[in-house]
């Protein structure tokens, strides 16, 4: 849907609340952002929300078009802030049409928690795109390629949210679910290890998900496995259950069992050598 300067989009909007997708180009006056998520609030039923937002400002180029300028940081805070209590719950929002920079980056992943996106499972945008003209009597930026303004800092708080490595459970309790989609044309510029959070949240098996993400990054080459010993001799089934899984744990559960000998020995093999053989239920394997 491209609004037009001057389309009563709240009027037509509250005329299709039951809207499931959106794609929505739009202008707006600066300040007038609490009207158009109003007007989205209303959208009760919407999943998926393609948007790509500009300011209009009261300038003119040499040929006498109007001016628009990308939204602004603040503009896009006041955005989300105000959709908190929109009783609709996306699962795909799409931001392709617009300058992923630091400042919209961290604005985003500090309201994945809110009740409208905390279901978000794709989030879609261009690292690299080309400036173009799909208002009418509109300018936009000097015709060209370019890459967004995304840094280090932008991509940290993506991987931080995907995946927070400051602790087991700050792990275990990241999102599993999201999913970046660059839809740049040419390759992209989305980090590797991103790109692999990020494909790692593509499994329906969200404590799988979670599982790799432990071992990938707190287990590593064997890395912390002297915390696992630590345990109560009682909680070494779960321990070697869940280590065990799958392929990709069966290196750390050899080194695990290969730095404690004992587990095998005469002393615990009525506890947990023979429960370990045995193997574990399922949901005992779970964190």
């Amino acid at each position: 849907m491209d609004c037009p300067w001057g389309y009563d989009l709240i009027a037509d909007l509250q005329h299709f609340s039951g809207l499931e997708s959106l794609s929505l180009r739009y202008t707006i006056p600066y300040g007038w952002t609490v009207l158009l998520t109003t007007a989205l609030a209303g959208c009760k039923t919407l999943k998926t929300l393609e948007l790509e937002l500009w300011n209009r400002t009261t300038q003119y180029d040499e040929e006498g078009l109007l001016i628009a300028e990308r939204m602004t940081a603040s503009g896009w805070q006041t955005f989300f802030d105000q959709l908190e209590h929109a009783t609709f719950v996306l699962e795909t929002l799409d931001l392709s049409g617009n300058d992923l920079g630091d400042s919209l980056v961290t604005c985003l992943v500090a309201r994945l928690h809110l009740p409208y996106l905390a279901e978000l499972t794709t989030l879609k945008f261009a690292t690299r795109w080309e400036s173009r003209c799909i208002l009418e009597g509109l300018v936009r930026d000097a015709a060209g390629a370019y890459r967004v303004s995304t840094t280090s800092t932008g991509w940290g708080a993506f991987a931080s949210c995907l995946c927070n490595t400051s602790s087991i459970a700050e792990t275990f309790a990241s999102n599993h679910t999201l999913q970046l989609v660059d839809t740049s044309h040419d390759a992209g510029d989305i980090p590797s290890d991103l790109a692999f959070l990020s494909q790692l949240n593509g499994s329906e098996d969200k404590f799988g998900v979670a599982r790799r993400k432990i071992i990938h990054y707190h287990f590593h080459d064997g890395n912390n496995l002297h915390d696992l010993a630590d345990f109560e001799v009682d909680l070494y089934p779960r321990v070697i259950a869940w280590l065990g899984r799958d392929l990709g744990g069966l290196p750390l559960l050899y080194q695990f069992i290969r730095g404690m000998p004992s587990l095998c020995g005469p002393t615990v093999e009525t506890t947990a050598g023979v429960e370990a053989c045995r193997g574990a239920d399922d949901t005992t394997a779970r964190l």
